[in-house]
């Protein structure tokens, strides 16, 4: 399908949000994730997000054709996919680091009683 000339920027911009998302997510998943990485991509997506709203507030969704509403609607429903992958998986790694802080406290207070007492209290595991 061609698009028209209006409808290139907005293709563009979906296009480069949901490359966005998806360095999120890809960066999420990775073995040790860049928080500050993370926090650098989702301040460009927040860019891309305010030049797609001053776009859409000249041309209005019901501006378009059918058939440029039912192609922009599929680039959204990719974006709306990663986003709910990206809000999925920050709250595993979230949970995970959690367990790890408990798990570390745990240790350090084993680790104490240990070097305090000569019989040490195990029972924190």
């Amino acid at each position: 399908m061609k698009t028209s000339t209006i409808m290139k920027p907005i293709h563009d911009l979906i296009q480069k949000l949901n490359n966005s998302s998806q360095k999120i997510l890809d960066e999420i998943n990775s073995e040790e994730p860049s928080i500050e990485y993370i926090k650098d991509e989702l301040n460009s997506r927040e860019s891309l997000v305010k030049k797609l709203n001053s776009i859409s507030e000249i041309h209005p969704y019901n501006s378009f054709s059918i058939s440029e509403r039912a192609s922009l609607k599929t680039k959204f429903d990719t974006f709306i996919e990663l986003n709910n992958s990206i809000h999925s998986n920050l709250k595993t790694m979230l949970s995970r680091q959690r367990e790890k802080i408990v798990t570390a406290v745990k240790q350090r207070k084993v680790e104490k009683q240990y070097t305090v007492s000569n019989k040490p209290d195990i029972s924190y595991f």
